[in-house]
């Protein structure tokens, strides 16, 4: 036997299609009844209360808003009231360790530990010196803040962070710019120049520019006039400017002694005006600018201070205190070393066309010195001593042409250029130094900042 299945059906569907045929016959008996006065006033009622709805809403929002920034205003005060920096300590560590420093900073155990562990450890505290700076804050209830150690072009630092230590490293961004100044010697280049202070290396370096064509310790005279024009990088450091290097693009001097004398910085080397290079065969001394004298000139008889006697002096002697380094007066190789008689500790070099230099009565020779050893100008050979026959420390410095002896003092203004500038680099060149001989200002006699 078989059944039928009986149809399910959905009563849920049923009751909700029967509502809905009730209301729709109710508005539709509704809506005929009403008339079109009726609707406009029904539609206006509706209107009014969705505005009052919206303007109670941006009320709403307005208190919220206010409060809330009102709130944020109020804890960003007390923010800044807490990391309020009460004590900043700066300095060097001339005399004291870092230790010491973050101790009377106020840092105590263990706190003062951590934050000494925390620096960089690539930070050595053995090579901090006098010219490296410090500089610590602190906040509120003695805590500490941040503490920035300055060496080289490097900051070394360790910041509070929400009650956690943190350090680093950051390099330090350089700024350059270009500086002149002129002058007139009244009694010597150095304390000229100082006068209107300039850094003593910068003075040292015009004197190396010159070197081929001045000899700053014989030639000089009152009244000769100055002028230099130099780029520096600097950086601030505790609202002070540091200074790290300054190089000269042009300089200008005049002298009773000298004549009139241009150096420009072109291509790594410095030019005169027409585009001849400065460096020359030979230096002007084989002493760097510094503290010496000429103490004895070159002679056919001169009287000796120890063995009483007359005899030729083919040399010049400069004094100047033991240990003052002696330079080689040109590119050589080294043909003779070690003691030599009475010139004691005694250096001999052979240049190009038939030259060749003495240097005695040496303290002690250059690093890496020896016989057969090449040498290029202006390199440290020696120092200057007493060794041999002297009466105090001195260099005696000769030169021979094809072995014969002869005054360097008389024929250092016979050497020649050993190069000058082609003519597609002399285009270039005429440019740049028209701008530096205006820079150099030489009727201005005041150093301009």
């Amino acid at each position: 036997m078989q059944f039928s299945k009986r149809p399910k059906i959905n009563i849920n569907r049923n009751r909700t299609s029967r509502r809905n045929l009730y209301f729709k016959r109710k508005a539709g008996s509704f809506s005929n009844i009403m008339t079109p006065e009726t609707k406009a006033m029904l539609k206006a009622i509706l209107l009014s209360k969705i505005f009052r709805l919206m303007l109670l809403c941006i009320f709403i929002f307005s208190f919220i808003f206010n409060l809330s920034v009102h709130i944020t205003d109020k804890e960003n005060k007390k923010i800044k009231e807490n990391r309020k920096v009460l004590t900043q300590t700066d300095g060097n560590f001339k005399k004291f360790p870092i230790y010491v420093h973050l101790k009377e900073a106020g840092l105590e155990e263990p706190v003062l530990s951590d934050v000494i562990r925390a620096i960089p450890k690539k930070l050595d505290f053995r090579k901090l010196n006098d010219q490296d700076n410090f500089k610590i804050s602190m906040g509120d209830n003695g805590n500490f803040l941040i503490l920035v150690i300055t060496k080289e072009l490097k900051r070394y630092y360790v910041a509070n962070i929400d009650g956690e230590l943190v350090s680093g490293i950051s390099d330090i961004v350089l700024k350059k710019r270009i500086k002149n100044a002129n002058g007139e010697i009244e009694s010597a280049l150095f304390l000229s120049m100082m006068e209107k202070n300039i850094n003593p290396q910068l003075i040292i370096n015009l004197a190396y520019v010159f070197s081929w064509n001045v000899d700053f310790h014989t030639e000089t005279r009152r009244g000769d006039k100055y002028s230099i024009v130099w780029e520096e990088e600097y950086f601030k450091e505790n609202s002070k400017e540091k200074i790290t290097n300054q190089t000269i693009l042009a300089a200008y001097y005049k002298g009773g002694a000298v004549g009139e004398n241009t150096a420009i910085l072109f291509d790594g080397d410095y030019y005169e005006k027409d585009g001849t290079i400065l460096r020359k065969q030979f230096l002007r001394s084989p002493i760097k600018f510094g503290n010496f004298r000429i103490s004895s000139g070159f002679s056919y008889s001169r009287r000796h201070p120890i063995l009483r006697i007359r005899r030729p002096h083919l040399g010049i002697d400069y004094a100047a205190p033991r240990g003052t380094p002696v330079q080689v007066v040109a590119d050589g190789k080294i043909t003779r070393f070690g003691r030599n008689g009475g010139f004691g500790n005694y250096i001999e070099v052979k240049h190009a066309n038939g030259y060749s230099t003495g240097y005695g009565h040496l303290y002690k020779y250059g690093r890496n010195m020896k016989r057969g050893k090449k040498v290029k100008q202006g390199q440290i050979i020696a120092y200057v001593g007493s060794t041999g026959l002297s009466t105090g420390p001195h260099l005696d410095f000769r030169i021979k042409k094809n072995g014969k002896h002869f005054d360097f003092l008389r024929m250092k203004n016979k050497t020649i250029s050993t190069k000058k500038l082609s003519k597609e680099k002399m285009k270039d060149f005429e440019v740049l130094a028209q701008d530096y001989l205006k820079r150099l200002n030489i009727n201005n006699e005041q150093t301009n900042n």
